[in-house]
């Protein structure tokens, strides 16, 4: 449906030189703004997934010299979405999720601590939360999805993960993990959680359960984890706030580039502006 909000984001910027990177919310603009420097176009929030949807569908329909970057959420369970070369739908749950790195973690704990000392021992924290994340939140993440399928409205997984994990030792806490279970799982359906098993098993296959988890969750697992990782190396919490760290993390993710996602990403991203250059230039 073409919406008087999505005739207002087109007409707005058509005429414009530069191609539009449309992104869902303004929290998303640091995370992109490292690999379209230089590429002679300019990123905007489109106010929402619904709204990029929109837009995403006149982009296809009229051909229009615009991007769009839109989050998968639960929908990557069905394999890769893909409609357009410039209507892009990430590989993750989330753009969060690329945050979720061995070499990332190492990194930000190291320039934060002003030292290289320990960085094997940060890996090794890493691979234990990323193991621990996956043994207890797995029964969680398939009663989310079968939740979504269903479409109950009920809270499965909190915003923030204080409520399940020991920010301590940033390990989940068992006994909390499963009263949440019990309490979600009596109101959906036994079939329902059994098809959202069998999609995450089919996922997992060659992915990682990471990818899966909602965008706000692996936030805090990271933050709580370089806060642990970093004061593991010098003895003293660091100081950074939320928005200082989601730049930083960004920062290091287009740096170092440590998975085939993210490179994927940056190419495809890089691809979809040539692309809307070139209808510009008509």
């Amino acid at each position: 449906m073409f919406t008087r909000t999505t005739a207002g984001l087109i007409n707005k910027f058509l005429f414009y030189s530069e191609p539009i990177i449309w992104v869902e919310g303004p929290d998303d603009l640091p995370f992109y703004y490292p690999i379209i420097n230089g590429l002679g176009c300019r990123i905007e929030a489109a106010g929402g997934k619904d709204e990029c949807e929109r837009l995403s569908e006149f982009i296809i329909q009229d051909n229009l010299p615009y991007i769009v970057v839109i989050d998968s959420d639960y929908e990557i369970l069905m394999g890769y979405k893909i409609l357009h070369d410039r209507v892009i739908y990430l590989h993750k749950y989330s753009i969060e999720n690329y945050f979720f790195e061995r070499e990332i973690v190492q990194s930000v704990c190291c320039k934060y601590s002003g030292s290289l000392e320990g960085k094997e021992a940060l890996g090794t924290l890493f691979d234990e939360v990323e193991k621990d994340t996956q043994q207890h939140l797995y029964e969680l993440v398939v009663l989310d999805v079968a939740n979504h399928r269903e479409g109950t409205g009920l809270e499965v997984i909190p915003t923030s993960p204080e409520k399940l994990i020991d920010i301590r030792s940033v390990h989940c806490s068992s006994e909390r993990v499963s009263q949440v279970c019990k309490a979600i799982s009596i109101n959906i359906k036994p079939e329902t959680i059994s098809e959202s098993r069998t999609l995450i098993d089919n996922f997992l296959r060659d992915r990682r359960f990471s990818d899966l988890l909602k965008g706000h969750f692996i936030f805090g697992i990271i933050r709580h984890l370089i806060r642990h990782g970093t004061q593991m190396l010098n003895k003293r919490l660091p100081n950074f706030d939320n928005d200082s760290m989601y730049i930083m993390l960004s920062l290091e993710l287009w740096n170092l580039k440590p998975s085939a996602h993210c490179q994927d990403l940056e190419h495809r991203i890089r691809n979809a502006v040539t692309q809307a250059l070139e209808l510009k230039s008509v």
